[in-house]
């Protein structure tokens, strides 16, 4: 079982509709912004700029995901949502409930709230699915994992925008203003001290060499900067996103992730388990048709949206379906959004409930849709086999120029791996084999592959053999070794021994550039 899952049943049978077991009500809402507070620092972190390179190859179709989803959901509950009902009204043994849903049709916030959420994908459920099916390095996991990206960034504006369009932001233009002010000038300027100030607060943190200090030092800079966003009239939520955000461009960003990973299942174990606790089953049994109705037509858009925009942004059919189903189910932002909208008055504690309940089912469905994804992707496959191109065989000097030109993206004259990443991916090349094509044309090591090595590497016919030749790696045991904290007799050993060390180094304290044999790794 999903752990995320186990969270949620757990939060569901231990929660006030349940055994009872969360008595002190107060309590447990704190314990529970504590556990939003840190999804939302979590993810801010995990946004490195390595990491944020990752949604060039399909940050087109993640960006029309999200709009037109939100879209969708948006103009079809408030347009189509009369005419919905109307025509379930004619199949009376649903029962579907109609004073529930009712209200929102004639209420743009709730619309954009259930849209918002609606757009909203889990990567505590499509990750695993990813990794479990072996899409990760291909086209599918790497467009699921734009997609997924996109989506995290978006959640603080739409955490911004709420509660401006619920009426407890900003009314008039003077109001709105002010607010503006604040957040460019008052919430900009502590951005940008702490883009400074926290490098020497973790300089002097480091050394100390202790993991709790770290730990500590972590979670009062997300608690911090979410109160003074709270002052600042912007929700605590943006503001742990931006220390999440903050520190994953600060070098001491692995060390910090490596030091709360202990901690991160329980802390968003507490997120998962207090969400779970909203999960009424009284309300799941009593509006089920609702929620069945709901559910599909749910998934169906959202299916609909990434299949069809699939194939125009850089996706075959195939890999379109398999991405469009696994990316159907909710996310977990969504609990982030409907608990703000709760706040605000926006969203009434029924609605909440049978919303808290549809994302939560949609969202448990996701590895049963991977497995639907799958099979339909073999299916269109088979129907259409995909045609085996090498693009780069027997090009003639012009196409060579040509293909240079749309592969180098920025037209700084020189090709970076992520360019060549972004062409190659589309051919299922895993990033292991696209590192060996760029060394093997990147022939005085600077990083970039200019005109001159493109020409001669395709002359060479280096692309065709790196292609041909790509050796299959199998790994059996990691290999991978964290040091908290570096120390020379470490640096020394590995140096005496005569070994070839592939090495990456994320440290508290500089390791001599002379000391090991270096190889160009691409992660």
């Amino acid at each position: 079982m999903n752990p995320t899952l186990l969270f949620l049943l757990i939060g569901c049978i231990l929660g006030p509709y349940n055994l009872q077991m969360f008595s002190n009500n107060e309590a447990d809402l704190e314990l529970g912004d504590f556990g939003i507070l840190f999804l939302l620092f979590n993810e801010g972190l995990g946004l490195s700029p390595d990491r944020i390179k990752d949604l060039k190859a399909f940050s087109n179709l993640g960006l029309f995901q999200i709009m037109s989803s939100m879209a969708l959901f948006f103009f079809g509950t408030l347009i189509g949502g009369p005419y919905i009902l109307q025509a379930l009204d004619a199949f009376s043994f649903l029962n579907v409930d109609d004073e529930l849903l009712r209200p929102i049709l004639s209420s743009p916030v709730q619309a954009f709230c259930i849209a918002s959420a609606g757009a909203l994908s889990s990567s505590a459920f499509v990750l695993p699915v990813l990794k479990s099916k072996g899409w990760e390095d291909r086209a599918e996991g790497i467009a699921g994992l734009s997609i997924l990206l996109l989506q995290d960034l978006a959640v603080a504006p739409l955490l911004v925008l709420l509660p401006v369009l619920a009426g407890s932001g900003p009314q008039t233009a003077a109001e709105f203003g002010a607010l503006i002010v604040k957040a460019v000038f008052g919430f900009g300027g502590v951005l940008l001290l702490g883009r400074y100030l926290l490098s020497f607060i973790f300089d002097v943190v480091a050394s100390a060499k202790s993991t709790e200090t770290f730990v500590a030092a972590a979670l009062l800079v997300a608690i911090g900067m979410g109160q003074t966003a709270d002052f600042l009239g912007l929700s605590a939520s943006t503001g742990a996103f931006a220390a999440g955000v903050l520190l994953a461009g600060n070098r001491f960003r692995p060390q910090i992730q490596a030091d709360i990973k202990p901690f991160e299942g329980i802390l968003l174990g507490i997120f998962f388990i207090t969400a779970g606790a909203e999960l009424d089953p009284a309300v799941v049994i009593k509006e089920w048709p609702t929620l069945l109705i709901g559910i599909i037509g749910f998934l169906i858009t959202k299916t609909g949206v990434l299949f069809a925009s699939g194939p125009a942004l850089g996706l075959s059919m195939a890999e379109s379906a398999r991405v469009a189903l696994t990316l159907a189910g909710g996310g977990e932002f969504s609990f982030v959004l409907f608990k703000l909208a709760t706040d605000l008055k926006v969203l009434p504690d029924e609605l909440n409930k049978l919303l808290t309940a549809s994302v939560i089912i949609s969202m448990s469905l996701t590895p049963v849709l991977g497995d639907i994804g799958d099979k339909v992707g073999k299916y269109i496959e088979e129907l259409n086999p995909p045609e085996k191109i090498n693009p780069w065989d027997g090009l003639t000097t012009e196409e060579a120029e040509n293909l240079f030109d749309e592969t180098d993206a920025d037209g700084n004259g020189t090709i970076d791996l992520d360019e060549l990443r972004t062409t190659l991916v589309q051919l299922n090349i895993p990033f292991e084999t696209i590192a060996d094509i760029f060394i093997a044309f990147d022939k005085n090591g600077d990083n970039e592959i200019c005109r001159a090595e493109w020409r001669e590497g395709i002359a060479d016919g280096l692309l065709e053999d790196a292609l041909r030749n790509a050796p299959e790696v199998e790994i059996t045991q990691s290999r991978n070794k964290v040091i908290p904290f570096a120390e020379d007799a470490i640096v020394s050993k590995l140096k005496d021994s005569k070994r070839r060390v592939f090495l990456k180094t994320r440290t508290l304290q500089p390791v001599p550039s002379h000391s090991f044999t270096h190889e160009r790794v691409f992660l």
